[in-house]
């Protein structure tokens, strides 16, 4: 019997040649996207500028007569949308956050009760107000 070091050749059947694409593009998606929360941070630049758009609207025609918009759209129609877009996108970067804040907070035994807390932070400002109250900053 002969010891041999030689590693045993293993068969590999041929890969399309968009494959290597495929697989950087998953692993670009997988670490941009998911791991460093760019999506939240998309939406939260996002509502940043409607803000700062409803600002410099509010500045530009301050004292001025009302503006006259083509399909008549009016200055308080505009915030109402531009105000509603910015809340919107809020809302993703803030169900991220709790429910990082939820999965760090139970990774430790905790009551089930604050469960029902945490679940309630998601669905107005009473239950927030409930979790910072629970969690006491932590």
């Amino acid at each position: 019997m002969s010891s041999s070091t030689e590693m045993p050749v293993v068969q590999t059947r041929c890969l399309p040649p968009q494959w290597p694409y495929l697989f950087r593009f998953r692993y670009l998606f997988t670490k941009f996207v998911i791991e460093w929360w760019f999506l939240e941070f998309v939406s939260w630049v996002f509502s940043a500028i409607c803000m700062i758009t409803i600002i410099c609207v509010l500045l530009y025609y301050d004292g001025k007569a009302l503006p006259r918009w083509a399909l008549g759209i009016t200055l308080n129609g505009f915030i109402s949308v531009f105000s509603n877009l910015a809340k919107a996108s809020l809302i993703l970067p803030t169900a991220e956050a709790l429910g990082q804040l939820k999965w760090s907070w139970f990774r430790q035994s905790k009551p089930m009760m604050d469960f029902e807390i945490f679940d309630s932070a998601s669905r107005g400002p009473w239950g927030a107000f409930l979790l910072s109250l629970r969690t006491r900053g932590r």
